[in-house]
């Protein structure tokens, strides 16, 4: 890899030349003059203008180098007469554990399954809301959806030449001091993610701060390492703001921020160099990303990085056995993150992920201390569900796991669903180091707590969604799969106004309901279309209207919103015209299942039932699936 990406941006060339020591010094002491400044004045965090990094005469051109990009756009690419590029792509794959997966055919049977009914009786609102639900999932859509990044600047291609990109906009430099300054010093502040894991101290990005805003130089990899910093740590002090003036100001800053990071990513060469600054970089942009819930983009910069900490060793405890501790607490801690991420993130595209357990000789932190700490034990859960989603996708909706027998799918889920148990284990404040109780507040882990059920309740309904049932059974769904489904939204009410009190609606809609394939609502829509079950409509209906804000959406918290109303509205309509549409036959009904598994609705026709010649087949006695899955330890 010896194409560099990330060669620094040096000062304008009209300045004369320092030696190197000599600009350091300058820059040290711009530094320290700043920051006694800061330290007295009185100044809020806003009311300031943008600055443009290392000095308002100093512009942030792109890498020179002519080296591929990755494969993701940051704005439509426009032909010479304005409209988009007649090139031809393709939509992104999700694959059978994905919320939405669909292929072309879908779309037209949605019309198919229209246009077969019978004309006089075919409800117009049950056709209205198909043709909607087809919309949101178009093809085409979820290809621009996925391939172009949020709040990146629109006249900005990756075609740009790199004299075209234009000086980047930072927050005030007093602003972004401030923030640091109060991160270290005010209780109030929760730490920002990446110091509470120990992956960046706060002064660590001070380092970082003053190289990007102040001459000298900086890499690409600074900068994304400073506005996504930036934009985390802006976040609560937007939600503590209680001037909407201020609010306003703060969020176009965190805007600007966004901006930046995504412009600097699509500039990226796949040649980037494998060094720690990049991996660092591209972790917080993955995170960024995962925050965005631009799907596509964190599996592609979280694979990205987890081959480079391959590279480098981070998954081989025996690479760091030099390293100082503070470098290999940051190496381990990275290589986890990203595991996560991408795990969790392939689950819900419904592919493999990039990095496999049988590969890794590193523990996840805390492991084997007799007394971890509390962010430690936070931390070990995560990646022990993170493992089980990978386990999740390989054993029961990889193509290998569609094609085994009953049952074998029905052994490793019943295995599975004992290992989320497992991963799973609550964190109260009786089990926890009284040390620990004093930094965190009674609102922290109760947050903690309703996330983690939350987790497990929907990764649990993906494991069950998976199970076969008997060949006698006339739905298509296990009845333990539907009872979960209807305890996690259940559990929704409960947790959505403890996890508010920090959050916006907008948060929680990408964590809680993004983040891992919210498969309860789709289980339940399928088991209403099957038995015209009214108490399971409403359940659908009161989680429709739990998900209705004041507050601003982004595009994928609102898109899923969209598709959830509209799944309600074909259950309610379908439901409603059940005695004189002919969808009710039962050749229009096939028809109408085969249009909802083909968008990953409902699984496929031989998915959850015994082959009648099963256990003849396999060996397996006659009554072996007649007690599938008899987990009740398992329910909520």
């Amino acid at each position: 890899m010896d194409v560099d990406s990330s060669e620094e941006n040096d000062t304008p060339a009209s300045e004369p030349k320092k030696p190197a020591v000599g600009r350091l010094a300058d820059r040290l002491d711009e530094a320290v003059d700043l920051l006694q400044r800061l330290s007295t004045s009185t100044t809020g965090l806003h009311a300031e203008n943008p600055t443009s990094p290392a000095g308002l005469n100093t512009s942030h051109t792109a890498s020179s180098t002519t080296a591929p990009a990755f494969g993701f756009d940051s704005s439509p690419s426009l032909n010479h007469s304005g409209g988009q590029s007649s090139s031809t792509e393709q939509p992104v794959f999700e694959g059978d554990s994905s919320l939405t997966a669909q292929t072309a055919f879908a779309t037209d049977m949605l019309e198919n399954a229209v246009r077969n009914s019978s004309g006089k009786n075919v409800n117009l609102e049950l056709s209205d809301a198909m043709s909607a639900l087809r919309a949101i999932l178009d093809p085409q859509r979820t290809h621009i959806d996925a391939h172009i990044m949020p709040h990146s600047d629109a006249s900005q291609s990756l075609t740009a030449s790199p004299d075209s990109v234009q000086t980047p906009l930072l927050p005030p430099v007093n602003l972004a001091m401030t923030i640091l300054r109060k991160a270290k010093e005010d209780p109030r502040m929760e730490p920002p993610w990446f110091t509470s894991l120990e992956i960046l101290s706060i002064d660590n990005l001070m380092s970082y701060l003053i190289k990007v805003y102040f001459p000298g130089g900086y890499s690409d990899a600074d900068f994304i390492i400073v506005n996504t910093g930036l934009s985390f740590m802006l976040a609560p002090h937007i939600a503590m703001e209680a001037d909407p003036g201020a609010r306003v100001e703060l969020s176009r800053y965190k805007a600007l921020c966004d901006a930046n990071i995504h412009n600097t990513l699509s500039r990226l060469s796949i040649y980037m160099p494998v060094t720690f600054e990049n991996i660092l970089a591209l972790t917080f942009a993955t995170s960024h990303a995962m925050e965005n819930a631009t799907s596509w983009i964190s599996w592609t910069l979280s694979s990205t990085a987890i081959q480079m900490c391959q590279t480098l060793g981070y998954h081989k405890l025996q690479s760091m056995k030099m390293d100082p501790p503070v470098l290999r607490t940051q190496k381990i801690r990275i290589f986890w993150v990203l595991y996560g991420i991408n795990k969790a993130v392939s689950l819900r595209l419904g592919r493999p992920s990039i990095v496999q357990d049988y590969d890794i000789s590193v523990p996840i932190p805390g492991f084997g201390e007799s007394h971890p700490s509390l962010i430690n034990r936070i931390f070990q859960r995560g990646m022990k569900v993170s493992q089980v989603q990978g386990k999740i996708y390989e054993q029961l909706y990889s193509h290998s796991a569609l094609n085994q027998p009953d049952h074998v799918r029905l052994q490793r889920a019943n295995a599975l669903a004992d290992e989320l148990k497992a991963a799973t284990t609550p964190i109260t404040a009786q089990n926890t180091r009284p040390e620990d109780l004093k930094k965190t507040n009674s609102t922290q882990l109760e947050m903690s707590e309703s996330s983690n059920e939350m987790m497990r309740l929907t990764t649990m309904t993906l494991i069950l969604r998976a199970v076969p049932v008997s060949g006698d059974s006339t739905g298509t769904l296990h009845p333990q799969c539907i009872a979960i489904a209807r305890d996690t939204l259940e559990k929704h009410h409960e947790c959505m106004p403890i996890m508010m009190k920090t959050m916006t609606m907008d948060l929680y809609i990408k964590w809680t309901l993004i983040f891992t394939p919210f498969v309860p609502f789709t289980v339940l829509f399928c088991h209403v279309i099957e038995t015209s079950d009214e108490s399971d409509l409403e359940r659908l209906r009161v989680f429709v209207a739990s998900l209705q804000s004041s507050t601003p959406l982004s595009d994928s918290s609102r898109r899923l919103q969209n598709l959830f109303q509209t799944l309600f509205n074909i259950a309610k309509y379908y439901l409603k015209s059940e005695p004189t549409t002919a969808l009710n036959t039962p050749s229009s009904e096939n028809e109408f299942d085969a249009y909802l598994r083909s968008l990953g609705m409902l699984p496929p026709a031989t998915w959850n039932h015994d082959d009648h010649h099963g256990a003849e087949d396999y060996g397996a006695g006659p009554t072996d699936h007649s007690t599938a899955l008899d987990m009740p330890q398992h329910s909520a």
